[in-house]
């Protein structure tokens, strides 16, 4: 039986891998990614995911384990590896990612011990990485549907127009609260999802009303970022940083945002400490560095040269 966990919980559910770079390796996958940053901002964390009876996956539960993140709900797999994404990045810290399609997450199996942790889910963030193959769709939406009050986030990580992917994140947006975003995967939901939009304010508002969301967030690389709701459109600016890797830094922006949620601060509030995380994340290597919330607030008030997205700047808030 898994030890004990607190009532109100920050979970992840998907892909634990590792971003395996020409010189070094971290621990990644966008639903741990979130898991590790919350533990970085000493937020009760839990990780259901599925590695290897190898090295590599003794190395993430060691690696979780000392960062503060609950593991008991992290399945070994006798026959097949952990996952490994081979990283490389630019010259502006973009990364460009080749996947190794055998990985155990694929094979993340519905357990009873989910009957005690669905309840204590404050917000679930899930993906579409570790939906790719049956098993795991079949397992992560089997969870997720069974999430009756905790927020249901879901980051939509397309890379290319696969149809699996695709419908996958059609279903996956039809289970969630609030969807994530980047301004190329707006693209992609306004033309694949949508109907007459013009732009991608209207674009955004349809995905709102089709899937019935509490909100819509859109990042803009460096020049910030937008939160939809059905009620409300606001938009902050980017900060001028010199990138190292950029590898996570939408996931540190989810974070942001549920840890900012779950602590009922107001939406600008949420998107302000979303859009800071995610710049000064930018700015570390690796999608699962060690910092701290009171690094996040140094950032925040140090930092004042903004960068901003034109076509969002109607909707600007002055407080984020």
């Amino acid at each position: 039986m898994p030890g004990s966990i607190p009532a109100s919980l920050i979970v992840g559910i998907g892909e634990v891998l590792w971003d395996v770079y020409p010189d070094d390796r971290f621990l990644g996958g966008a639903p741990a990614n979130v898991i590790w940053n919350a533990a970085g901002l000493n937020k009760p964390a839990v990780m259901v995911s599925r590695v290897g009876q190898d090295e590599w996956g003794v190395a993430a539960l060691q690696s979780m384990a000392a960062r503060g993140i609950s593991t008991d709900y992290i399945q070994r797999d006798p026959d097949i590896p952990t996952g490994q994404v081979h990283v490389t990045l630019d010259a502006r810290g973009v990364p460009s990612f080749k996947c190794d399609r055998n990985a155990a997450y694929h094979n993340l199996q519905p357990e009873e011990s989910w009957n005690d942790l669905i309840p204590r889910v404050g917000a679930v963030v899930f993906g579409t990485t570790g939906q790719l193959e049956s098993q795991g769709r079949e397992s992560t939406q089997y969870f997720i549907r069974r999430v009756l009050t905790g927020l249901k986030v879901f980051d939509i990580n397309i890379r290319g127009r696969a149809r699996t992917s695709l419908q996958i994140a059609e279903d996956s947006m039809h289970m969630a609260d609030i969807v994530k975003v980047n301004d190329e995967e707006l693209c992609v939901l306004r033309e694949e999802f949508t109907a007459n939009s013009v732009n991608d304010v209207e674009a955004a508002q349809q995905v709102i009303q089709r899937y019935n969301l509490a909100a819509l967030l859109i990042t803009f690389g460096p020049q910030g970022a937008a939160v939809v709701t059905p009620e409300t459109i606001l938009y902050t600016p980017g900060y001028a940083i010199e990138p190292v890797d950029t590898t996570g830094a939408g996931d540190a922006f989810t974070t942001g945002y549920v840890v900012k949620t779950l602590e009922q601060q107001s939406l600008s509030q949420c998107l302000g400490y979303a859009n800071a995380m995610a710049a000064f994340h930018a700015t570390l290597r690796g999608g699962t560095p060690d910092f701290s919330a009171g690094h996040v607030a140094e950032f925040q008030h140090k930092s004042n040269e903004r960068i901003t997205n034109p076509a969002w700047m109607p909707w600007l808030v002055e407080d984020c």
